[in-house]
This record gives structure tokens, C-alpha cells and sequence, in this order.
């Protein structure tokens, strides 16, 4: 029986399907030219050979059809979503044998489904059906836990960021201050100092002398001051913070996305997002547990914290 869920690192496995909706979202980005075939023609060889692999574990779900009626339906229904989802179509491939192959795929997937379902009760089929709809929900539901957790840790170092971006601030302003003095030691200073070297000449020899000493005295304060100023970078803690706000704002989730996360589960903090998540493979457990590798099929973050 531990065959049948080894189709869940492929099909329905969340960091798999997500490079699949990459490549997907880069095939329909590329423009004509010889660099783009390229790229398209790698690309398509990476959707191909996810349906090939796809279709090895249909064949798979077709030798527990009447064994395990319920989980087969409910995989076939969600490896179905999952295909559609990622935009995979008969229609993406050029060449006829692939068309005629993921034709195939797709519609051996709504056989297991349908004669699955022939198997099972009311009770049974709704179960089933929210098994699936845990599963397609899944890949959301963990990336709000991770875009919640990222929001909440840049506000706790909120506070931390404006003392920093604050002292980033200073030390900005004292390398412009450095930028221009350094312009004005090549400028300004030198024409000052020569007014007063020849002022003081035109007095004696002796103070135009020691005006001169000052004079490049001052130059070179203004000098190394300025050259000082202009070195001064960020402090190393607001680098280092810059660096952690970067990587948290990049897992938060588009305004769109978001929208639906509220929509399906409300507002809450991560920890109410874990707590769903958790029930969601409880039940799944309950439906699965069973089946040897079940461990595959855990939503991310819940290996370990499976309940028989």
C-alpha cells in the first residue's frame, strides 16, 4: 500500500508543485527569439516530465481503485486540481505526442475519480471532498503561516529598525558632509589660504611664512577630515537588519493572495494559522494514517506532529 502515496512527492507535494508553477509562469513569459526557444524548450521539458511521472502514479492509483476507494478519490481529484492549477494543458505542448499524452493523463485521473466515487457513501464522498479541498488549500494556508510569522517579526524589530535607519541617517549626512569638504579642499580652501598667505606676505616675510606652515597645516585637516567622513558606512547593525527586513518582506504574500487567506481562515495570527493547520492533518491523518510513507503527505511543518 505505501506505493500509492509516493505519487505525493510529485503531484500534490507543495515545494515540488511550486517550481512547477514557476516554470509555468516563465514558459508564458518568454518572447520569440533563439535564447526564449531555449528557455522554452527546457522549461516544457520540466512540465513534460512532471506529467510522466504524474501518469506512473495514476497507474498506480488505478491498482488501489477498489482497495482504497476513498483516498483514491480524493487524490485523483486533487492531483486533477493541481494540474489545471498550475496552468497545464494539452495546449502548452507543441508537439502532438505530448498533447495526446497529457490528454491521456487527464482523463485516465477523471476515470479514477469517478469510479472511485461509484465506491463510496454519502458520508464517505464528503469526507473525500474536504480531504481534497484541505490538500489544495494547503499550499496557501502555509504560506500565510510564513508570511504572518515574517509580518510579526518585523514589527517586533520595528523599534530596533528606526534606532538603526536613524544612526544609518547620521551617518549618511556626515558622508555628505565629508563629499562636500572634500570638494572644497580642491576648491574654496585653497583660494582662502592663498588671499591669506599673500596678505600676510604683503606684510613680512616672516608671517607669510608661517601663514604658509598653517595654511597646509589647515589643507590637510580638511583633507584626511573630509576623506574620514566620506569612508563612514552604514553601521553594521543596520546592515545586518536591512538584510533581515529584506528576506521577511519577501515572504509576505501579494495583496490579492492575502485577500484570500483572510477570506478562507480571517485575520489571525500565526499561531491560529498552525492551529488550523494542524486540525486540517489530523483529519487527513484520519483518512491516510494508514497508508505506509504517509509521512509524505503532511502539510509542510507537520512532520513530526503526526497524530494516529
Amino acid at each position: 500500500m505505501g506505493s500509492l502515496l509516493d505519487l505525493v512527492g510529485i503531484g500534490i507535494d507543495i515545494a515540488q508543485t511550486r517550481q512547477i508553477y514557476k516554470a509555468r509562469s516563465e514558459l508564458e513569459r518568454l518572447k520569440a527569439g533563439a535564447q526564449a526557444a531555449a528557455e522554452r524548450q527546457m522549461i516544457l521539458e520540466i512540465l513534460r516530465n512532471f506529467i510522466f511521472d504524474i501518469a506512473q502514479d495514476v497507474r498506480m492509483l488505478e491498482k488501489h481503485l477498489e482497495t482504497l476507494p476513498l483516498q483514491s478519490y480524493t487524490v485523483a481529484r486533487a492531483l486533477k486540481w493541481r494540474i489545471k492549477d498550475s496552468g497545464i494543458s494539452p495546449e502548452i505542448f507543441p508537439d502532438l505526442a505530448d498533447k495526446e499524452y497529457v490528454q491521456e493523463v487527464l482523463t485516465s485521473i477523471d476515470s479514477i475519480a469517478k469510479r472511485s466515487r461509484e465506491h463510496l457513501s454519502n458520508e464517505q464522498l464528503a469526507r473525500a471532498n474536504t480531504a481534497t479541498d484541505y490538500i489544495i488549500e494547503g499550499d496557501l494556508l502555509a504560506r500565510a503561516i510564513e508570511a504572518k510569522s515574517a509580518l510579526e517579526d518585523l514589527q517586533v524589530m520595528d523599534l530596533e529598525w528606526k534606532k538603526a535607519s536613524k544612526q544609518a541617517s547620521h551617518t549618511s549626512s556626515l558622508k555628505s558632509i565629508g563629499c562636500l569638504g572634500l570638494i572644497g579642499t580642491f576648491t574654496i580652501v585653497p583660494m582662502v589660504l592663498m588671499v591669506l598667505v599673500g596678505f600676510m606676505g604683503s606684510i613680512s616675510e616672516i608671517l607669510a611664512s608661517i601663514s604658509m606652515v598653517f595654511s597646509i597645516g589647515v589643507w590637510l585637516v580638511c583633507l584626511v577630515g573630509s576623506i574620514v567622513l566620506l569612508g563612514k558606512g552604514k553601521p553594521q547593525r543596520y546592515r545586518e537588519l536591512q538584510a533581515q527586513r529584506e528576506a521577511l518582506r519577501e515572504k509576505l504574500l501579494p495583496a490579492d493572495e492575502w485577500n484570500r487567506v483572510v477570506q478562507l481562515w480571517g485575520d489571525l495570527p500565526s499561531q491560529g494559522y498552525r492551529k488550523i493547520q494542524a486540525e486540517r492533518q489530523r483529519f487527513l491523518n484520519g483518512i491516510f494514517g494508514q497508508i505506509e510513507g504517509f509521512d509524505k503527505f503532511m502539510l509542510p511543518g507537520q512532520q513530526s506532529a503526526t497524530v494516529g
